[in-house]
C-alpha cells in the first residue's frame, strides 16, 4: 500500500470538528486533535475555539474549560474567538454562584 505524506490542514480540521457539533459527538472531537498532535498540525485560534464549542454542544463542559484554560495557561498570546470567551464568563459565573446557593 502507498503511502501518502498529505497532512490535513487546520481548516480542513476546523470544519470536520464542526461536523461533530450536531452529533453531540464529542470523542471525535478528541479523536482529532490528537490526530493533528500526532501529525504535527498546528491548530489555530479558530480550531480549538470550534473543538471547545463541540465540547459545550456536547455537555462536556469540563473538557470545554479545560482546554480554554490549557489554552490561556500555555499560549496566552492566542485570540479566543469572543463566542468562547462568552462561554467561558457564563460558565465561571454559573460556577460562582451554584457554589454560594
Amino acid at each position: 500500500m502507498k503511502k501518502y505524506n498529505h497532512h490535513p490542514s487546520s481548516m480542513a480540521c476546523s470544519m470536520l470538528i464542526n461536523s461533530t457539533r450536531k452529533e453531540r459527538n464529542w470523542q471525535a472531537v478528541s479523536r482529532i486533535l490528537a490526530i493533528m498532535r500526532k501529525l504535527d498540525v498546528k491548530p489555530t485560534s479558530d480550531v480549538l475555539g470550534d473543538a471547545i464549542m463541540a465540547y459545550h454542544h456536547s455537555g462536556q463542559w469540563d473538557q470545554a474549560l479545560k482546554m480554554l484554560n490549557r489554552i490561556k495557561k500555555l499560549m496566552p498570546g492566542m485570540k479566543i474567538p469572543i463566542n468562547v470567551e462568552y462561554l467561558f464568563e457564563s460558565a465561571t459565573t454559573t460556577h460562582q454562584n451554584g457554589m454560594r446557593a
